[in-house]
């Protein structure tokens, strides 16, 4: 009650659940590891012995457990998913044959997928809708895989339904905002787009209809700062205007900033904000977004982290990585941009370490952060051209929005 230190002087025993799709295949040991915060590394210590739908171990410190059969070998695999309406969002799965273990990645705005899985394995491939949780649309065997492996162009038949939403962006004058942006964020499904409006304010955007589903909604003004307040929409028609969009409130003198350190190099975005809301679990997610404008392109490119704290609470958190989207301007053949996409988990190294040095409660508050030991991809687009760098790092100071 004062704060005090608290360890054991005795082991202890712990259990850790084995999920129902992996009961069949599951060892009569297996290895148990603790995360050491000083490394940013899990460590080999004791084993677990199978009791039925559970796994029993002993252990000797206060530390985050883990039952886990190790993979020596990785690859990377990755495609596109493409179908009529441009794949807004779907999500891919491949499944271990043998153990029923499965890998899951969302497609980004241009249907592209990419993620890491054990190498040497057979795998089923499965892809489903945005909002359908019932069926897939496409499955079949790949694999093995001895190095990384690129699957092609995928095409499916999506039996989504898709909403066009449409408005106009205004300033406190009730002047159109040109070029401003509209975020779409589907609390319950861990999913966030964006799309900017045209030169007299006015935006349109094909989203995924996902009957009795809320979508958060909120507009943008990059130049200023300024805000509109948050429609929460249910869609269930093909159609949805919003009429006009007022970008009038200020949550800040600035929108803070993201910046990556990479190979001895740094890159600094703009605008950057955060949406906290709570996922359909019940924990607290985190929602980041921030912008890259390129004057030569006369086009911007979006960016979105989205962090979720199981614990509920930013002063001991326990943090799940949902990885990157990004969202693409628009270009043509002749014209190119680079982009900046952190592998924020992987299946063969720890997550990375985050430290909070500044919450925001309230909206327009600063929330400030550093993120660290991940690798950064980057890639130029026309040619395209990718490094990939290893123990990057990152700065993030972001207003809250909501």
């Amino acid at each position: 009650t004062n704060g005090e230190e608290l360890n054991i002087n005795s082991p202890a025993t712990i259990q850790v659940d084995i999920p129902t799709s992996l009961e069949d295949n599951a060892p009569s040991e297996i290895p148990l590891w603790y995360f050491d915060d000083s490394t940013g590394l899990w460590v080999e210590e004791g084993v677990a012995t199978r009791q039925g739908g559970v796994y029993i171990g002993e252990v000797n410190h206060f530390t985050t457990w883990n039952a886990d059969v190790p993979f020596e070998e990785t690859v990377i695999i990755s495609g596109i998913v493409e179908d009529a309406q441009g794949v807004p969002a779907v999500k891919v799965f491949v499944e271990d044959i043998t153990t029923g273990m499965q890998y899951a990645f969302w497609t980004d705005d241009e249907g592209e997928f990419f993620g890491v899985i054990p190498a040497d394995m057979e795998y089923t491939l499965f892809i489903r809708a945005f909002c359908d949780f019932d069926g897939f649309l496409y499955s079949a065997s790949i694999g093995p895989f001895s190095s990384s492996a690129d699957l092609g162009v995928i095409d499916v038949s999506n039996n989504n339904e898709f909403t066009t939403v449409s408005g106009v962006l205004v300033d406190c004058d009730l002047s159109p905002v040109p070029n401003g942006q509209v975020f779409f964020n589907y609390p319950g499904f861990l999913y966030s787009t964006e799309v900017v409006a045209d030169a007299n304010g006015n935006f349109s955007a094909l989203i995924p209809t996902c009957q009795g589903e809320n979508v958060e909604i909120r507009g943008l003004d990059p130049s200023t700062g300024l805000v509109s307040g948050v429609f929460l929409v249910e869609i269930n028609e093909s159609n949805e205007d919003l009429g006009t969009v007022t970008l009038c409130v200020d949550v800040s003198s600035t929108l803070g900033d993201v910046t990556y350190f990479y190979n001895g190099q740094e890159k600094i975005f703009d605008n950057c904000s955060v949406s906290i809301g709570t996922d359909n679990s019940g924990f607290t997610q985190y929602a980041f977004v921030f912008t890259e404008y390129f004057t030569d392109l006369d086009k911007q490119i979006g960016y979105y982290i989205v962090m979720t704290d199981r614990n509920n609470n930013i002063d001991f958190p326990d943090w799940v990585f949902h990885g990157t989207m990004w969202s693409p301007p628009s270009i043509t053949e002749d014209q190119t941009y680079t982009r900046y996409l952190p592998s924020l988990y992987t299946l063969s190294g720890p997550d990375p370490i985050v430290t909070v040095t500044q919450s925001a409660e309230n909206t327009g508050d600063i929330m400030t952060l550093q993120i660290s030991g991940f690798s950064l991809r980057v890639t130029e687009l026309n040619p395209f051209d990718t490094e990939e760098y290893e123990n990057s790092s990152m700065s993030i100071s972001a207003v809250k929005i909501n």
